[in-house]
């Protein structure tokens, strides 16, 4: 019970710092945890803890059970995250929910005694470096979420190491027909164990204005029958004027459910938990005002929901979802 309640005074805590306000104000915790798999993982590397994430000097790694100064296992570190110049860790995100990005590189000089802190990138230019060259996006979270109990595996969601994707119970209509909350890494790999992804029809693309479609590998993504793909950067839409957000807004929504009727959708961004989890909040209003489903339709409730399934979420772009509902309350559907 105790947690609980530490969850509910959290969001409250949080729809109270927005309201009102256009933009989602960080709420980032100082503290962040990078949880590690792969090669790491075999070579006894669990997690890094950036106790100030603009300090590599300060971070530890968690090795064999056992808390170390990362400057005292930098070698052995550096050795099995190798290429580390293709490699970026998300250290904060801004009011719009948008990343800012160190290079792994940049850590490691960083270490050095007497070094500056490494410079931050932000999304976008980090992004076109993607364009350009392989690179990995590592996402840090605060401990509460990077320390939270396991997802339930099933035979079609394994959950193995290095997948993030949260399925969405009140969204869902069966084990086939699924509202998929993930970061985009999860999407863009062969995930042959995941037999989740097999029933994707259609994913929602929530970062960017347009993508190839050929980037995704899970699942039905490597078939010949494909998901469809929206395209939408949710942290443009307050450049937009103020009915095309919400026609956008209706169009994915719609979109959602008749892909839902036969198959499961998908909803991404970046790491998942600020713009993508925004878009799935509204898909919620949507299912209680266009369609009478016995779902919550109360934004602190759906958000207390949906933290419950993947603890890093938090409430961000509160405007989009207050001027959706809002719009959904004043009348039938178009």
């Amino acid at each position: 019970m105790s947690g609980d309640h530490s969850n509910s005074s959290r969001i409250g805590a949080l729809f109270e710092a927005t309201v009102g306000k256009p933009q989602f104000e960080a709420t980032t915790s100082a503290m962040l945890q990078l949880s590690l798999d792969g090669r790491c993982a075999s070579a006894g590397f669990d997690r890094v803890i950036l106790t100030d994430p603009a300090v590599p000097r300060s971070w530890d790694v968690v090795r064999d059970g056992k808390t170390t100064p990362l400057r005292f296992l930098k070698e052995a570190f550096f050795e099995v995250l190798s290429p580390i110049a293709s490699k970026w860790i998300s250290v904060e995100q801004d009011e719009a929910g948008r990343h800012s990005f160190i290079s792994l590189a940049d850590v490691q000089k960083a270490l050095e005694p007497g070094a500056s802190p490494p410079k931050k990138f932000k999304e976008a230019d980090v992004k076109r470096i993607a364009e350009a060259m392989p690179t990995e996006l590592l996402f840090a979270v605060p401990p509460e979420a990077a320390d939270a109990a396991e997802p339930a595996r099933s035979v079609l969601c394994r959950h193995g190491r290095g997948t993030n994707y949260s399925v969405i119970p009140e969204l869902s209509l069966d084990e086939h027909r699924c509202v998929i909350l993930c970061d985009e890494r999860t999407l863009c790999r062969e995930l042959p164990e995941e037999l989740i992804f097999e029933s994707l029809t259609l994913i929602v693309n929530c970062h960017e204005a347009s993508c190839d479609i050929a980037k995704y590998q899970a699942g039905s993504c490597s078939t010949e029958h494909p998901p469809a793909l929206i395209t939408t950067a949710v942290h443009q839409w307050r450049n937009l004027s103020d009915t095309d957000p919400i026609a956008l807004n209706e169009s994915i929504q719609t979109q959602m459910w008749e892909r839902l009727q036969h198959g499961s959708v998908a909803v991404h961004c970046l790491a998942g938990i600020h713009r993508a989890a925004c878009i799935v909040a509204c898909h919620f209003l949507w299912r209680h005002y266009r369609l009478g489903h016995d779902v919550p339709s109360d934004p602190e409730e759906i958000y207390r929901r949906l933290i419950a399934v993947r603890p890093a979420v938090s409430p961000a772009y509160q405007h989009v979802l207050q001027g959706y509902e809002n719009y959904l309350k004043s009348g039938p559907a178009p």
